[in-house]
């Protein structure tokens, strides 16, 4: 796998979502979403405190694409074109064809199907428009929703690794999931 997986950042349509590269107007929406600590209870990071936060995570977010380290979605919702949350692919070892997938979604839209469908729409670019072969996905043990639609996308459960991080003054357990693109669909 070449260095570039996506010579052009791909943009993604469906009845109800857009799929589309982040733009510096979108941070005001990015703070709603990561300023909240429902959202970022498992996440690895402290909720932002202020706009210069979100600002400073656009802008990895936009120089990890440059730089072919990554490549992260924002997910906008049709019906009133907000920006309620993003997803992509990390950690890419290009030699073994494989990524990580991550997500965040604004509380105001769990439950309704959204996440699912981004996820299900950039699980199948990476497999059909892309070398991927394997997608990976690391969860907090506590995290039932991840992992509930991990499973509604076919991703495997491969194993819980006990303490295998620290955050927030404790311990946490993480799941491995994986899906391997001869298994999707």
């Amino acid at each position: 796998m070449t260095k570039n997986l996506f010579k052009e950042f791909p943009e993604i349509k469906t009845n109800e979502i857009m799929l589309r590269k982040l733009n510096f107007n979108d941070i005001q929406d990015m703070f709603e979403i990561f300023s909240d600590e429902e959202v970022l209870k498992y996440y690895d990071v402290l909720p932002h405190k202020n706009i210069e936060d979100t600002e400073r995570l656009f802008f990895t977010f936009t120089n990890n694409y440059k730089d072919n380290k990554a490549i992260r979605w924002g997910i906008v919702n049709l019906e009133n074109n907000k920006l309620i949350g993003t997803c992509g692919f990390h950690n890419f070892d290009y030699k073994s064809t494989r990524a990580e997938i991550g997500c965040e979604l604004n509380k105001a839209y769990w439950k309704q199907g959204f996440m699912h469908k981004a996820l299900n729409e950039i699980i199948k670019i990476g497999f059909e428009n892309s070398p991927l072969n394997r997608i990976e996905a690391i969860v907090d043990d506590e995290n039932e929703n991840s992992k509930l639609i991990l499973e509604k996308l076919a991703f495997k459960h491969e194993g819980c690794l006990r303490k295998r991080f620290y955050f927030n003054g404790q311990f946490r357990n993480e799941n491995y999931f994986g899906l391997l693109k001869d298994e999707w669909k």
